[in-house]
């Protein structure tokens, strides 16, 4: 027989080094089979774990779940940044990223494919700020884009904005 108190029930989530959040930052918490809930980080350990360079963070569940789910396993997003009004491209556009936020994607200037350098900020699995040098309205290369030489002809089939 196996007792607990579900109301002392956490998550121990592996983050990369390079993206280790601050305490209290909140988290969503997928778990297996569907069930969401909302967390925040209450400790970061001091631990690293050599091979993938990962250090395990405690992430405190908000609301006990009306159906513990010891030892089950979960997807968590730790919200380190919002920003709201902002231009993202998907991050498929991205050709490279440089040092000091930088990258090069191709856009599309009348019939013709550009390169076009532009300045990075948050990024996601899926998405990247821009920071400057895109506006509203400029059309992003995100298929195809790789092999283009600057000034390349290119026919445009545009996907629905997401």
């Amino acid at each position: 027989l196996e007792m607990f108190d579900p109301e002392s029930l956490y998550v121990l989530a592996q983050v990369p080094l390079q993206s280790v959040p601050s305490i209290g930052m909140p988290v969503e918490i997928a778990f297996h089979g569907g069930a969401m809930a909302q967390g925040h980080v209450a400790a970061l350990l001091a631990a690293l774990t050599p091979r993938a360079l990962t250090v395990p963070v405690r992430v405190a569940i908000d609301v006990p779940l009306s159906r513990p789910l010891l030892y089950s396993s979960v997807q968590c997003r730790i919200i380190t940044a919002q920003r709201q009004d902002t231009l993202f491209v998907p991050r498929s556009a991205l050709l490279q990223t440089g040092a000091e936020g930088r990258g090069t994607v191709m856009i599309a200037v009348g019939d013709h494919a550009r390169r076009r350098t532009i300045g990075i900020g948050l990024r996601s699995a899926d998405r990247v700020e821009v920071t400057d040098g895109l506006v509203d309205g400029d059309v992003v290369l995100v298929d195809g884009q790789y092999a283009l030489p600057d000034d390349t002809a290119v026919a445009l089939q545009m996907l629905p904005a997401a």
